[in-house]
């Protein structure tokens, strides 16, 4: 499997074994996909505020964080402030990622690649809420991936009604979802579930 092609450093990489944790198997059960990979190492984030209202807030919510907050009034200033901060911190010669918050904020990484054992991964299905009581099984101490067919089945079964307003139809198309993106591309010794709540 290759590297996902994204600038992003959250997503760039996948699962290496010094971070391997969680799994109902060893790493070595990925063994047909174990390799070097590229992983993504930032070393800076610097925050762009979105608007002068919001400065105060955003400096306020990072002041225990070692990032640098940037607001100017224009697009030229702040060009200008950003080649200076990289200039003074040797971040030009580094990969860059702009993604917007969850605020009123961007956020600017600077990273390099590194290379690790591990393997690339692809989400390939999502599921979310629409479990029975039965779908407990799942939340265990010590683990939160599983890599069995039966374990794909048994989470297949607790598909059932969650909402008030759910309909048969609703409940259909949850299980035709997880059929088509979980039970249908299961391959042994690549898929993994991953259970979070």
């Amino acid at each position: 499997m290759e590297r996902p092609l994204t600038t992003d450093p959250d997503e760039i990489g996948g699962m290496t074994e010094e971070n391997f944790g969680g799994f109902d198997v060893p790493f070595s059960h990925f063994e047909k996909y174990i390799q070097k990979i590229d992983c993504a190492n930032v070393l800076k984030t610097a925050i762009i505020v979105k608007e002068e209202q919001y400065l105060a807030y955003t400096m306020d919510w990072f002041k225990e964080d070692d990032y640098q907050v940037f607001y100017e009034k224009t697009d030229a200033l702040l060009n200008q402030q950003l080649r200076e901060y990289e200039s003074k911190n040797n971040l030009k010669q580094l990969l860059h990622h702009l993604e917007e918050g969850p605020k009123q904020w961007y956020l600017l990484y600077y990273y390099e690649i590194e290379k690790k054992v591990g393997f690339y991964e692809v989400e390939a299905g999502y599921q979310r809420k629409g479990m029975n009581v039965d779908f407990g099984y799942f939340y265990q101490d010590d683990k939160c991936e599983f890599v069995l067919r039966e374990d794909f089945e048994r989470a297949y079964k607790c598909i059932d009604y969650f909402w008030e307003s759910d309909t048969e139809e609703d409940l259909i198309n949850r299980k035709k979802n997880f059929k088509e993106n979980f039970l249908d591309k299961y391959e042994f010794g690549a898929s993994y579930l991953s259970v979070s709540y």
